[in-house]
């Protein structure tokens, strides 16, 4: 299964269900993603939880993932 764009930004997402959530999103294999406006964004190096979670993804929030993203990400 591949999809390619979920939005779920302004969700009230918080820190806890945003490991639930990014579990489940990894098989999906969007790529892209859209998490604005959530509580979880302001968990720390957010972008890098989400492109080590989720490889597939290009563009995270909106903004395009960077190869210097990818290999801090590991």
């Amino acid at each position: 299964n591949h999809i390619h764009d979920i939005d779920l930004s302004n969700k009230n997402i918080s820190e806890d269900d945003f490991n639930n959530i990014i579990k489940a999103i990894a098989s999906l294999s969007p790529t892209k993603l859209d998490f604005r406006d959530n509580p979880c964004c302001s968990i720390e190096k957010f972008r890098f939880i989400v492109i080590y979670n989720v490889p597939s993804v290009e563009i995270l929030d909106g903004t395009q993932v960077t190869v210097n993203e990818r290999m801090n990400a590991d």
